[in-house]
């Protein structure tokens, strides 16, 4: 293990670190399998990369989309066609949702490298006057506006907003025009179609549970500064590590009140514990 390995480290990944040391160095570091009996829900994951994809390709300008295009682009993430209702009625709360913004998407997926950091930008969007922000798409199963007092703390915008001039360099935007960043987040329906349902009235019926929201994040409200500063220090101390002892799983401290999250264990749970989550042992208390 090398320090090179750890250069340039993303958003998701000092999420990972922030989070637990140890499941990092599971994950990240010594790649080992996750354990046999943990779900990654892939499903949900795909019908979120369904989405992206379609407004990638799309350039966010949904105006003439139709069911085949999301079941073909579905298929190359190997949903099937039940699912391509649900995300072309997501993305029809998007597009009501953009629109309304009034602001164009000039590029998607840009990339930001430096030897400390990487990070994949989902889209900039731009006005009239090309003021601009960096936009960040999340696909989610609900809401809940405690979400809102967070955003100006999160750590991968407040990392875009801060390397917000090695971007305007990569599109060719003034950089004193940035503005901050724009959280969109697009819920999903659990709603099944109905078996004598059409698909058209199945996806009028759901469009009512869905909501596309745009959160505004100003750049004088982000804490950029204090967002780097978190990220430097998780880059320097696992440099450190690799240095110290490569693969050495103790310098990589537990956080074991994050073995069970969203009510379910780590994908690495067996290597901290010496079991499956679903062997262990648990005696009642009466």
């Amino acid at each position: 293990m090398s320090y090179k390995e750890h250069r340039g480290l993303s958003p998701s990944s000092l999420a990972l670190f922030t989070g637990c040391q140890r499941k990092y160095y599971y994950k990240k570091v010594a790649k080992i399998p996750i354990d046999s009996d943990v779900s990654e829900e892939q499903e949900n994951f795909d019908i979120g990369k369904t989405f992206h994809k379609v407004l990638e390709d799309r350039m966010h300008v949904l105006s003439g989309l139709t069911l085949s295009e999301v079941i073909k682009t579905a298929a190359t993430f190997n949903l099937g066609e039940e699912k391509a209702p649900l995300i072309f009625a997501m993305l029809g709360k998007y597009k009501i949702m953009h629109e309304k913004a009034g602001l164009e998407a000039t590029s998607c997926e840009v990339i930001i490298d430096t030897p400390t950091f990487y990070g994949i930008a989902d889209v900039i969007l731009t006005d009239s006057k090309k003021n601009w922000w960096v936009g960040d798409m999340k696909t989610s199963a609900s809401y809940s506006p405690l979400l809102v007092p967070t955003l100006a703390k999160h750590p991968q915008l407040n990392l875009y907003g801060y390397h917000h001039k090695e971007i305007a360099e990569v599109v060719g935007l003034d950089p004193e025009k940035y503005m901050g960043c724009r959280y969109r987040l697009t819920t999903k329906s659990k709603a099944s179609k109905k078996v004598k349902e059409e698909t058209v009235d199945f996806i009028n019926r759901i469009s009512d549970t869905i909501r596309s929201i745009d959160y505004i994040l100003p750049k004088d409200k982000m804490a950029g500064e204090e967002m780097y500063e978190m990220h430097s220090h998780a880059v320097k101390y696992m440099a450190t590590c690799a240095e110290v002892a490569p693969g050495e799983k103790s310098l990589f401290k537990p956080n074991y009140g994050n073995c069970l999250s969203y009510f379910r264990p780590c994908e690495y749970f067996s290597n901290c514990h010496g079991s499956l989550f679903t062997e262990s042992k648990v005696e009642s208390v009466e």
